[in-house]
């Protein structure tokens, strides 16, 4: 069921590329060059002038890249697709506000609703440049199963890492979903190992890999974190992934009824090595030591725990604002998401890098808080660590050929050809979330071309599908939902 791999004749040459950023750390950006692939690996990057002999002699698809800007492809490290289907709900609540007003709602979700609101989740990424993406599915109503979603990505050929969350706590006993979205502990841990069993590809080059994804503190026991814990480390490759530390009503939580610290938590739990990462923690902190237990932020640190920063979701629920600039200068792993698209309402990955720099200069007050570069990393090479990959992230021989195009003749990039740095820098400075991708390929394999989708499908196609899929739920969740009311 995962994507299909690139061919073993499959040979492309991305020729004469205007500019390329490679991601590598000593930034730097290549003119006139061109990229060779072979079989979904990068086997050559040059001057094109420079073409070995060995392999102008075979055959290729050329790709004319001259009008582009070429980067590794975006890594989205943290996402909930069925969101999609309930956009601009509960738009002025916070976060605890806005879950018990939608939970009601996604109480009504179908198999069908979640693969189509994952295929336009999954499009939407891949014409903002993502080739790689995480999803956390944490309700299974009715007869959803991790299922769809994965056979959405195997359709569209992003390259995948499904996360099977879990609700186990509800309202009857101190947590905050309702009880009808509650499963059994002992279900849910059947039916991770049932995914990891058929899905789970711990190899170099994999296009899908699970994780496991207990949802948060306040949804599942601890004995649920532990367990998960334990299954994921009795195989390969197979990493942990929740929410942590979301904003003040996440931590107060924490304190009354786990009764723990953050760090005393996560060690508790077994959650504090590097096959972690952890959605959001806004309100961790560098200066929290209770004696024991040594700061969040430099424990992050010290134990190589990952983050998925998703600012603006952490906006538009009023959550507060990372520490982003803190996390890098400690050595925090640090990666974008664009969390659900009902807390987002939208999946633009650009746009979410453009949004992490700007709200890191705004809480510190510091116009040099945060970088271009540096958030360009956080959304290709920091994305590709904090998801335990090596293999993607980077343009250069060797790696898998995940690589995106921009045209340079997008209104965003006008007035900056005065030097290659100020071109890449407007990619995000200059971008206010209109650009797509002209160019996508993952693992060898064109997925966006001219802009649009290249694999036998049409954005139009799913938006439509998707607008049917997410009326229905409104319809049965309104009818169900009056019935009800007494």
């Amino acid at each position: 069921m995962s994507p299909e791999p690139a061919l073993p004749n499959q040979r492309f040459l991305l020729k004469d590329i205007a500019l390329l950023w490679t991601g590598e750390h000593d930034g730097r950006l290549l003119t006139n060059c061109s990229i060779v692939v072979d079989s979904g690996i990068i086997q050559w990057v040059g001057a094109h002038d420079r073409l070995p002999t060995s392999l102008r002699a075979l055959p290729f698809t050329t790709v004319d890249m001259s009008a582009c800007l070429v980067t590794p492809g975006l890594v989205n490290t943290h996402h909930h697709m069925y969101q999609s289907l309930t956009k601009c709900i509960a738009r002025d609540s916070s976060l605890f506000e806005w879950l018990n007003t939608l939970f009601p709602i996604w109480n009504f979700l179908t198999a069908d609703m979640v693969y189509k609101s994952a295929r336009f989740a999954i499009a939407e990424l891949l014409l903002s440049g993502c080739t790689l993406t995480s999803d956390l599915l944490y309700l299974f109503p009715n007869d959803v199963k991790l299922d769809e979603t994965i056979r959405a990505a195997a359709e569209l050929g992003i390259r995948f890492h499904p996360c099977r969350g879990a609700v186990s706590v509800g309202e009857s006993d101190g947590g905050l979903p309702p009880d009808t979205l509650v499963e059994d502990e002992t279900a849910i841990l059947r039916d991770m190992r049932r995914l990891i069993d058929r899905y789970h590809d711990e190899r170099d080059g994999s296009m899908l890999r699970l994780a496991l994804a207990p949802c948060s503190p306040f949804s599942v026991s601890e004995r649920l974190m532990k367990k998960c814990a334990r299954l994921a480390r009795s195989y390969n490759n197979v990493m942990l992934h929740t929410h942590f530390a979301e904003n003040s009503s996440d931590v107060e939580y924490m304190s009354t009824n786990v009764q723990k610290g953050l760090v005393e938590y996560l060690e508790h739990c077994g959650w504090n090595e590097r096959d972690c990462w952890f959605a959001h923690c806004v309100k961790i902190r560098d200066d929290d030591d209770d004696g024991r237990y040594t700061s969040s932020l430099k424990y992050f640190a010290q134990q190589g725990l990952g983050v998925s920063h998703c600012p603006t979701s952490n906006c538009r629920l009023g959550s507060g604002a990372a520490p982003l600039a803190k996390m890098m200068k400690m050595g925090v792993p640090v990666s974008l998401g664009v969390d659900g698209s009902a807390s987002n309402d939208s999946g633009n990955l650009l746009a979410e890098a453009r949004m992490a720099l700007m709200v890191a200069r705004v809480r510190d007050e510091k116009a040099d808080a945060v970088s271009t570069s540096d958030v360009l990393r956080m959304a290709t090479s920091g994305g590709a660590a904090v998801l335990g990959r090596a293999d993607v992230g980077y343009i250069k021989a060797g790696m898998c050929a995940d690589v995106a195009g921009w045209r340079l003749d997008a209104p965003c990039f006008a007035g900056s050809f005065h030097s290659p740095e100020a071109v890449l820098s407007a990619l995000i400075l200059g971008n206010g979330g209109d650009l797509k991708a002209n160019y996508v390929m993952v693992n060898g394999m064109e997925v966006v071309r001219g802009g649009a989708l290249a694999r036998g499908v049409d954005m139009g196609t799913i938006t439509r599908e998707h607008h049917e899929a997410a009326m229905k739920l409104a319809t049965i969740a309104s009818d169900q939902l009056a019935r009800a009311v007494p």
